[in-house]
């Protein structure tokens, strides 16, 4: 088990660069996919911060991270309205202002083409065509993958530091797809973009919900730094994945977020400890829900789940 934090020696750059390239800093970084306003709205007894300013937000998000003790911001290319994924022209902004705070780790998060088609059309939809018109939900995927890289790169020179790709496409026993069909629709698309974006020399991030672990062996060879969610509720045991891969590839997630809501402080520490023990030594983990927070969460509970990474966070 590790030991109880002391007095940070690392920034979060640092800490988290070293736990990206699967070494070992002063203590477990923690980061989350999504951080809403309006969970910082509640933490904050604040209102009205999604109608204001970029320059406002970024300056209240920084603080509730800053307060729970968090070292990674996620900044999302997209938001979704009627349906269809549309660019934020604010994440741009956001990114260079992030960078200007100085204090913590700043991705950029775009989506995967396979995971927007199915969202876009909706998955029964898709598989009721797939297998008649499997060139044309390649293309699809192919186009999406392909616009949604000019988006990174944008975030890239604004000043992101990593991008993460994110592309649910797994129920929690599986895959929505056989991988025959992933073959045909979405693995060679998603191949293409890891190592377009790895020509930038920065990490790169693949999510995916759901339980993935039957295509993970040929995930894992597509060169992604880190694996992002390892979601415990659909099977993913991720002290297996650590096992099986080594140190092939870095780990984030895994917690919970039903843990969040439960008030279960005991449950909580113990879900923190076994990460702790079975995960986190050696370095090469970041800490986090396997889904990011929503605006549900209870502020107590995350500021208890702050005080459990203070006891048993660190390296030292």
């Amino acid at each position: 088990m590790l030991g109880t934090i002391g007095a940070d020696a690392m920034d979060s750059v640092t800490r988290v660069q070293l736990a990206l390239s699967g070494k070992q800093p002063d203590r477990v970084p923690w980061g989350e996919l999504t951080v809403p306003l309006g969970l910082v709205e509640r933490f904050a007894n604040a209102s009205r911060l999604k109608e204001a300013p970029v320059a406002e937000q970024v300056e209240a998000k920084a603080e509730f991270l800053h307060r729970l003790g968090m070292d990674i911001v996620v900044v999302e290319a997209y938001t979704w309205q009627d349906g269809y994924a549309r660019f934020r022209p604010e994440a741009v902004e956001e990114v260079r202002l992030w960078r200007q705070t100085g204090e913590f780790y700043v991705l950029g998060l775009i989506n995967g083409g396979l995971g927007q088609a199915l969202r876009t059309y909706g998955l029964e939809e898709v598989l009721k065509i797939i297998d008649l018109a499997a060139e044309e939900v390649a293309r699809i995927v192919a186009t999406m993958m392909e616009e949604n890289l000019v988006m990174a790169r944008e975030l890239i020179t604004a000043g992101a530091q990593g991008i993460i790709i994110g592309d649910d496409f797994a129920y929690s026993w599986g895959p929505f797809l056989p991988p025959y069909l992933l073959q045909q629709v979405s693995f060679p698309y998603l191949k293409k973009a890891i190592a377009e974006l790895k020509q930038y020399h920065l990490p790169v991030i693949f999510h995916a919900c759901g339980n993935i672990s039957g295509v993970l062996d040929e995930l894992v060879t597509f060169g992604f730094d880190t694996l992002h969610s390892l979601q415990p509720t659909a099977g993913m045991k991720i002290e297996e994945v650590r096992k099986k891969y080594g140190a092939k590839i870095s780990l984030w997630g895994n917690l919970d977020i039903e843990l969040l809501y439960q008030k279960d402080e005991e449950g909580l520490e113990k879900a923190v400890r076994e990460l702790m023990a079975e995960v986190a030594a050696g370095g090469g983990y970041i800490f986090g829900t396997s889904s990011g927070l929503d605006e549900g969460v209870d502020p107590e509970a995350l500021t208890y789940l702050a005080k459990l990474l203070q006891k048993y966070g660190s390296y030292e």
